[in-house]
């Protein structure tokens, strides 16, 4: 909403915000950045400071979080190294797809992986009627949500994907009411496997 009303520097700081509570807040900046960058109402010097100022203010509530990492975890990147205890010591993007053909019996991973194939097929189709940034942020959401051994949780992930929400409000009515239909059905079945463990359910 900050980008979109030009409030740039609000904007960054709102990201940086965002960036502490899970780590695909860190794709946020190109919302602001970009959309300031392309803004040919500005002069460029004016563009170029508005970037640096919103930058900063993406990075001061970052740094102040890793700074409590490395006072309360003993690691500044402990949200990095804490993986581990989701068995996943050593994230890298596309793990999940690699995932995929080294556990290729893991029905829950290919739920997850289509679900969030759809999603990238959402981003495709909305790619020209969304502002460079956003579409830019969903792109990186969608890359680091593959960093896991297997795709897990991809519902909880595409939560933050606000962007392609509005897009999809705009979309024919066909379109809209099966995503909706398909989420509330898939929503209910990924919050009881989650919560009972139960992979049958899924």
């Amino acid at each position: 909403v900050a980008g979109r009303r030009r409030q740039y520097e609000l904007a960054g700081l709102l990201a940086g915000l965002s960036g502490t509570t899970r780590v695909h807040g860190l794709a946020l900046i190109a919302v602001p950045a970009v959309a300031c960058w392309l803004d040919a109402a500005l002069p460029r010097a004016v563009r170029l400071r508005r970037v640096a100022i919103a930058a900063t203010l993406f990075a001061l509530p970052l740094a102040a979080y890793f700074a409590y990492l490395a006072n309360a975890q003993g690691s500044w990147h402990a949200f990095l190294t804490r993986q581990e205890m989701w068995q996943n010591p050593s994230p890298y993007p596309f793990q999940a797809l690699i995932g995929l053909v080294q556990f290729p019996t893991r029905i829950g991973s290919w739920v997850h992986g289509a679900t969030w194939a759809i999603y990238v097929g959402l981003l495709i189709r909305y790619r020209r009627r969304l502002p460079l940034g956003e579409v830019l942020f969903c792109a990186g959401a969608l890359l680091i949500s593959t960093q896991q051994a297997g795709f897990q949780g991809i519902y909880r992930y595409v939560v933050p994907l606000v962007p392609l929400t509005l897009a999809l409000a705009e979309d024919r009515h066909d379109v809209r009411h099966r995503m909706i239909a398909f989420n509330l059905v898939l929503g209910v079945l990924m919050i009881l496997a989650f919560v009972t463990w139960n992979r049958l359910t899924v």
